[in-house]
């Protein structure tokens, strides 16, 4: 689940300015002081200004130069009230609409509008004979309510600049820490390949030695110890040369340039005689999901080769919308053939598949089909 994103105090101031303007157009227009009998016809006129700017204000929500316009209408249409109908609402609208230019807003363009606004005051106050302390009063109210808003914008800025850098921080951290971790897998790797495949390719360089020696024409031929020590020094070559693939593999994935899960899924099933099909867009999953997957087929082509030696083996790999689904399948065993290998193991390879699908979020399915076969199915959200 993705972490919840907290609003920033200005995403906070901006989603009030509509409320805000909103109540001083109300109180605008259900004042009573407007509402009285022989008020003078300009106020009338503020009113409808102030009900035309909150409309521009709503229509032009997403356009920058709209929105200063009806700020514009708003405050001046504000002043304006103020000194044709000094009780009025008209000083609270106009300061309203220049706090919340000067809360979201760049400086300039909160600045054109309050000399605006003043202006449009004072000329008002002039034409009205509105008395020197009045027009005074409302041009400082609408001075001071500029600088809150704009000390609110500062604020806000600084707010999401501190944030922004704490984000900075934290993802410079959790790179420092993959970064660590990578280093510290290549050495795994690096240790894994200089130990173990090391060790793998001598015992596999041993074995065909050893194996060379057996077919020696001077042995005796046809003795049935002799054509069982060759049988298990194959197999121990086989099993070595197989050791060596997964170990080139887990080295890959610790270096997380794992190769792709089909050409992966494809040398495989060569390797065990299988068939492969690919079905949907292939969408290639992480590597720890994708070593899961190839660690399913693997061990399920292994149970085949040993509870059912010579039967059709089908690897099928769905990718889908949001999940991939790999199937491995098996016929029935034949009867009659022989199963060495039947009683080898430790018989815990499925439980230690279950609990890796589990680890990155995978389910796994095994089980014997209607017809005797035996399927082992494995699903991973993508």
């Amino acid at each position: 689940m993705s972490p919840r994103v907290m609003p920033t105090p200005r995403r906070v101031l901006e989603s009030a300015q509509p409320l805000v303007l909103t109540a001083a157009l109300v109180w605008a227009l259900l004042d009573e002081s407007l509402s009285r009998h022989g008020r003078p016809p300009a106020a009338d006129v503020c009113v409808a200004l102030l009900v035309l700017g909150w409309c521009v204000w709503v229509w032009s929500s997403r356009r920058p130069a709209g929105q200063i316009g009806a700020l514009t209408l708003f405050a001046v249409s504000g002043g304006v009230l103020a000194m044709v109908a000094t009780n009025g609402p008209g000083t609270a609208a106009g300061a309203t609409a220049l706090a919340i230019a000067a809360t979201g807003r760049r400086p300039e363009a909160s600045l054109a509008v309050l000399g605006v606004a003043i202006l449009g005051t004072v000329i008002a106050a002039v034409v009205a004979g509105t008395p020197p302390a009045t027009w005074l009063g409302c041009a400082g109210t609408f001075l001071g309510c500029w600088v809150i808003g704009g000390v609110r914008r500062s604020y806000g800025l600084r707010a999401e600049e501190a944030e922004h850098a704490l984000a900075q921080e934290r993802r410079a951290v959790a790179a420092e820490k993959h970064a660590a971790a990578l280093e510290e897998r290549t050495r795994i790797a690096r240790e894994i390949h200089d130990i173990l495949a090391h060790s793998l390719s001598a015992l596999s360089v041993n074995l065909s030695a050893a194996e060379g020696f057996l077919a020696d024409e001077r042995l005796p031929a046809g003795q049935r110890e002799l054509v069982k020590a060759q049988e298990c020094v194959r197999r121990a070559g086989r099993l070595a040369r197989e050791g060596m693939a997964e170990t080139r593999q887990a080295v890959l994935a610790l270096r997380e340039d794992l190769r792709p899960l089909t050409e992966a899924l494809a040398e495989l099933a060569e390797t065990h005689g299988a068939a492969v099909e690919v079905t949907g867009s292939p969408v290639e999953p992480s590597p720890a999901a994708g070593l899961v997957a190839f660690r399913t087929a693997q061990e399920a082509l292994t149970n085949a080769r040993k509870h059912a030696p010579g039967a059709a083996v089908r690897i099928r790999l769905d990718h889908r919308a949001d999940v991939i689904e790999l199937t491995v399948r098996n016929a029935p065993p034949e009867a009659g053939v022989a199963r060495p290998l039947a009683d080898s193991g430790t018989g815990h390879g499925l439980t230690g598949l279950a609990e890796r699908a589990a680890v990155v979020g995978g389910v796994l399915e095994a089980g014997v089909e209607d017809d005797g076969g035996w399927r082992v199915r494995l699903r991973i959200s993508s």
